[in-house]
């Protein structure tokens, strides 16, 4: 989304569609805009920059502790998904949101 200056900023496995017209063949989707910031109308990122938003065990490091958002953000939330495909375990183990997020 980098081309677009858009950054979602709750990436999650359930945000992440499959789409099929032919057998075999997909194409990947993002879905859930809602939390997502455009980076060319600086008033808006201005006002929603520092806004913590987005799924404990996705949500990247310095968003969670309230240091605002970047590409990047999206970045560390893309390889917390790889990383719970990859090892069937979540990046952040824990029981409820308060707990992952410390």
């Amino acid at each position: 989304m980098a081309r677009k200056s858009l950054i979602h900023r709750d990436l999650k496995p359930e945000n992440i569609l499959l789409h099929s017209r032919s057998k075999g063949n997909f194409d990947i989707r993002i879905a859930d805009f809602g939390f997502a910031l455009d980076l060319s109308k600086p008033t808006e990122c201005a006002n929603s920059q520092t806004y913590i938003c987005g799924t404990p065990g996705y949500m990247a490091p310095e968003a969670a502790l309230g240091r605002g958002y970047s590409l990047k953000s999206d970045i560390f939330s893309i390889g917390s998904i790889f990383y719970s495909i990859l090892t069937l375990r979540n990046l952040f183990p824990g029981k409820d949101h308060d707990t992952i997020m410390k």
